[in-house]
């Protein structure tokens, strides 16, 4: 996708436009007059492609512009674009008046700058109707937010809408996941450190709260930092300020806390993992993201949004009927970013049509089926089979290969072929597996060989 600036449209920016339509747009501005200077607008002109991810796309590639959509006509053309943050619609065979009419309209209109990253949360389910409308509320406040769900359920896209649908959306989002950091360097990360501090403080270190000065620090996976981390982080969010390690003098500090867990939080402080004044500090105000299987009735519309967005070049791939069955009958325990692995996996493998072989998921486990849990016995049975077919499978039925990889050695790997009922010969390649010997002669035969003649 590439935007046109013509020095003819007075500041009026054109999406796949070709000549005919870049003129018509001149004329159109033309008549609009003095009503669209120094306004930003975005016209797209809809080609055969989904109207809502092109114009997130236009968005995002020109933040600010007021996007106006020339396309086919259609009511759900319409409806993508309008939901997608676009200003306007106008049909393919509308006048050179309609479209000037629209540009003095879009001019006119006051907008909120830049793409609300509410509109990257897809889905029209209750489910994440309600999240976008919960995030709406909420990035009107400026109060500390937890956000809890599952893995990979999105709890980060979340802080960025948060942060970028509220007033502190001109200033810094940062994001850290507070498990990654090494404890001994948690508290100078993120607090800062004055020069002499520990070995290597060379000057003084500006800590995260500081870098986020005005707008938002994202904290993931809160509940997996020390008690004593825990407790000094108490202590920034009630006194809105910040002590560097090494120094005395607390440093004010003006930033709106989103913290986020992938575990109950009140199952976290009945175990100690977290501390209960923090969870109360934060819990006041919370957002809940929905595991995927709670809303796989957006699938599709996930898969249309993920594939249009990367590809903006040419068409879309498509997805077969069955292909989407399958998607959606899965139970996806790592929620909606399993799903964009899966279709990034499929992209790469399935062409332009992709088909339910092109899926790499898992484990085939039905989203509408009650799962049972097996014994552990059980459990470390069916693991041990799939782990040596897979070793087995990998290595064309190579025992020793297959030990190798599995570190074992060849006793025990055996041993493992014992437990599991495999048979490293069925995983041979024909090429590959030995050509039996003949079986030896008969007796009889072995006296016809020394006595040909019968003699």
């Amino acid at each position: 996708m590439r935007i046109v600036q013509d020095p003819y449209l007075r500041g009026v920016e054109l999406l796949n436009a070709n000549e005919s339509d870049t003129e018509i747009l001149r004329q159109a501005v033309i008549e609009a007059g003095v009503a669209v200077q120094g306004a930003r607008l975005l016209v797209v002109f809809l080609q055969d492609e989904p109207a809502g991810p092109v114009v997130l796309r236009a968005r995002l590639k020109s933040s600010g512009a007021a996007v106006i959509v020339i396309g086919p006509p259609g009511e759900k053309a319409v409806v993508d674009a309008l939901r997608a943050g676009a200003e306007d619609y106008i049909v393919s065979n509308a006048t050179v008046l309609d479209i000037a009419a629209a540009l003095r309209r879009a001019a006119a209109t006051p907008r909120s700058v830049g793409l609300r990253k509410t509109d990257l949360l897809v889905g029209d389910s209750v489910a994440m109707s309600s999240i976008r409308s919960r995030i709406d509320a909420l990035s009107k406040l400026d109060h500390s937010i937890l956000i809890t769900g599952e893995t990979g359920t999105g709890k980060e896209l979340a802080a960025h809408a948060l942060h970028y649908s509220g007033a502190r959306r001109h200033k810094p989002f940062i994001a850290v996941n507070v498990g990654a950091i090494a404890e001994s360097l948690a508290e100078a990360e993120l607090f800062g450190a004055k020069r002499g501090a520990y070995t290597g403080a060379d000057s003084d270190r500006e800590g995260l709260f500081q870098a986020a000065e005005g707008g938002t620090l994202f904290l993931d996976e809160i509940g997996t930092a020390s008690h004593a981390l825990q407790t000094k982080l108490l202590r920034a969010l009630e006194r809105h300020e910040v002590t560097p390690v090494g120094g005395t003098t607390p440093v004010p500090v003006s930033v709106r806390i989103v913290a986020a867990m992938n575990v109950e939080p009140k199952i976290a402080v009945a175990k100690g993992e977290l501390r209960a004044d923090l969870y109360y500090r934060l819990a006041a105000y919370r957002l809940d993201m929905p595991a995927l299987r709670a809303h796989s009735s957006d699938i599709p519309e996930i898969v249309e949004h993920y594939f249009s967005l990367q590809h903006t070049a040419g068409p879309p791939p498509t997805i077969t009927p069955e292909a989407l069955r399958r998607l959606m009958s899965y139970d996806w325990p790592g929620n909606v970013r399993e799903l964009i692995n899966v279709l990034h996996s499929a992209m790469l493998v399935g062409g332009a049509c992709i088909g339910p072989e092109a899926l790499l998921l898992d484990a085939e486990v039905r989203a509408d089926e009650p799962q049972s849990v097996p014994s552990y016995k059980d459990a470390k049975h069916d693991f041990e089979v799939a782990y040596v077919r897979r070793a087995l499978a990998s290595t064309g039925g190579n025992v020793a290969e297959a030990a190798r990889l599995a570190g074992k050695d060849r006793r025990d790997f055996y041993d493992l072929l014992r437990r599991t009922g495999l048979d490293a010969d069925s995983f041979r390649l024909e090429e590959a597996r030995p050509v039996p010997p003949p079986p030896p002669p008969s007796a009889s035969k072995r006296r016809a060989k020394s006595n040909p003649a019968g003699r």
